[in-house]
């Protein structure tokens, strides 16, 4: 039997959503294109409904720590100003995404 890194992906992620019945999904992964594709094959209806959200998290190296944090602080403000617009009345950023 040959098998690669995507059949076993797409068997994990399968299993992972017949397993687990919940109503959002939210995924945080690198730049890994063999894993986004197979993040968007498995639950393409949820993306599509919007009830699965992909974060992808980058690191840029060039950055000093102070500078990636004040980013970071200058990210959340953003995301709390969003969730206000659209009348999401909540500090906690996993609420608000």
């Amino acid at each position: 039997m040959h098998t690669n890194s995507t059949y076993i992906t797409i068997a994990h992620y399968g299993l992972s959503k017949d397993l687990l019945r919940t109503q959002n999904w939210r995924f945080v992964t690198d730049n890994d294109t063999s894993l986004l594709s197979v993040l968007y094959r498995i639950f393409y209806e949820d993306f599509r409904s919007f009830s699965a959200h992909h974060f992808l998290c980058l690191t840029d190296r060039e950055k000093s720590s102070k500078q990636a944090y004040q980013e970071y602080q200058e990210a959340n403000k953003d995301l709390f100003s969003w969730g206000l617009a659209r009348e999401i009345d909540n500090r906690s950023t996993y609420t608000i995404a």
